[in-house]
């Protein structure tokens, strides 16, 4: 089986990722979804180079379209994917665990908590999670996930703090409060 992101799920995900090189730059824009339904701010329009992967689930063949951008002492991404109608057949709570699932394996990290929630009215689940290494490398991490399914579309937004301090954890605070759902 080929390497995949971390932020790869069972149902793989339109994906946009960054990185935050400051994190209180005062540029940070609003990047939004390519159907418009989800944004959040990013220090730079990530939207601009999506790397594409293509992926065969038990519920049908899903594309993906992410890309990654690191900071000093954590990572940050977005994701997003297209729920194959088999899948959303089973029910939202079933899509929901089966993405943490494969998340975790991707990430080779394990559940902390994973709470049921709302996003924008839109309903969601919020994974807190830790590994030993980030990728393999470094030390230790925690990090945040959150997993917001609209209409048809599971779209996913991470942080991962590989060096725990006041900025790094501001960052991924300003990114999790930024998050706009449109349905």
């Amino acid at each position: 089986m080929k390497n995949r992101p971390i932020h790869a799920l069972l149902v793989p995900a339109l994906s946009l990722a960054f990185a935050l090189s400051s994190a209180f730059a005062e540029d940070w824009k609003r990047v939004s979804s390519k159907d418009g339904k989800i944004s959040a701010l990013f220090p730079e329009n990530i939207a601009d180079n999506p790397q594409t992967q293509v992926d065969k689930t038990a519920a049908g063949k899903v594309t993906s379209y992410f890309g990654e951008f690191y900071g000093d002492g954590y990572m940050v991404a977005g994701s997003g994917a297209d729920i194959p109608m088999l899948a959303r057949a089973a029910g939202q709570g079933r899509v929901f665990d089966a993405s943490k699932k494969t998340f975790l394996d991707q990430a080779q990290g394990s559940e902390i908590s994973f709470k049921e929630t709302t996003v924008g009215g839109a309903p969601a689940r919020e994974l807190i999670y830790k590994g030993d290494a980030y990728q393999g490398k470094g030390d230790p991490y925690e990090a945040r996930a959150l997993f917001i399914m609209v209409d048809k579309r599971m779209y996913v937004i991470n942080a991962v703090i590989t060096d725990k301090n006041a900025t790094t954890e501001a960052a991924a605070k300003k990114l999790f409060d930024s998050i706009q759902v449109s349905e």
